[in-house]
């Protein structure tokens, strides 16, 4: 058994949080736009996590997997005492542990241990569903779409059949009569899913919990007042086949490939020099145009963001 087991998509999130260090996109440092690798800490979040390499805690098999289920299946094993994924994992493990049997279960860790610990959260919305140009029947597929996302289709779609599936309390917040985040065995065989409907909104999503004791509602729960939230940074959009998304896509698998290198170097000297030519890497890819470009978008979105979000105020 090993002491960690990271998950394919999420990897180390839960210490980046704990250590208050962006992992993705734009960060603002102090008023100014970098990029996340290059935002303060960072270099003490790959460290340790290196260290927890050179102790043996992980697997050097785990840096190969190349899908979530290789996670799941080792958790489901008893290979790995603790494992970092999303924070509804605990529940659709616990779901799983049931179907196989196995004698123990999943504790999602929802204890703050750090006193810089941060989420940053700067998605504006990020998904959609769009008529193509070779629909059939244009309007009949809009009408499908306004009413998925209008509130009782989100519903529909994401939650079950009112009065079946879930039931409303006096405060609006649905109480569910399965497993809403661990069992996806109520929805699927009606061609409905949990997550699997782009259409539902973090409205419908988080209330979703609001009357849940499940893991996932504590865990949420428990970061919410650590959350850092600025949309503007979600804003920030390139063109297609632009300067700006040509060097995003090259540092994007740049990083992916000299992370290996950081987390798994035999020292701490060698994870040092590891990630400073990452940096280098992305200085020549041309990290500094894309920061150019994020800091003039930031200089003019911002204004208008903070003067909305004053008058809603």
């Amino acid at each position: 058994m090993h002491t960690i087991n990271f998950n394919y998509i999420h990897q180390f999130g839960w210490l980046r949080t704990m250590m208050g260090v962006p992992n993705t996109g734009y960060y603002d440092q102090d008023g100014t736009l970098v990029w996340y690798i290059q935002s303060n800490n960072q270099l003490d979040y790959y460290k340790k996590v290196n260290e927890w390499y050179r102790l043996g805690y992980i697997s050097p098999d785990n840096f190969a997997y190349q899908t979530e289920d290789a996670t799941k299946e080792d958790a489901i094993a008893g290979n790995a005492f603790g494992i970092f994924g999303y924070d509804n994992h605990s529940d659709n493990f616990n779901t799983a542990a049931v179907a196989a049997g196995v004698d123990f279960r999943f504790k999602a860790v929802t204890k703050v241990i750090s006193d810089t610990a941060r989420k940053f959260n700067t998605s504006p919305g990020w998904r959609g569903l769009y008529v193509t140009k070779s629909s059939k029947n244009v309007e009949k597929a809009f009408e499908t779409l306004a009413y998925a996302y209008s509130d009782e289709g989100m519903k529909l779609l994401m939650w079950g059949i009112e009065g079946e599936d879930y039931t409303l309390n006096e405060g609006g917040y649905p109480v569910f009569t399965y497993n809403f985040q661990g069992d996806n065995n109520v929805l699927q065989p009606r061609g409905l899913k949990y997550w699997g409907w782009l259409v539902h909104n973090a409205i419908v999503t988080s209330i979703a919990d609001a009357t849940s004791d499940s893991e996932t509602a504590q865990a949420r729960a428990a970061i919410t007042p650590y959350v850092v939230q600025n949309p503007v940074i979600g804003m920030i959009r390139f063109e297609t086949d632009s300067d700006e998304a040509v060097i995003k896509a090259k540092l994007d698998e740049m990083i992916k490939a000299e992370e290996i290198n950081i987390y798994m170097a035999e020292t701490e000297e060698a994870c040092v020099a590891a990630y400073e030519a990452m940096l280098t890497k992305a200085e020549q890819i041309g990290v500094q145009q894309l920061c150019d470009y994020g800091n003039t978008m930031y200089a003019a979105l911002k204004p208008q963001y903070d003067a909305i979000a004053d008058n809603e105020n």
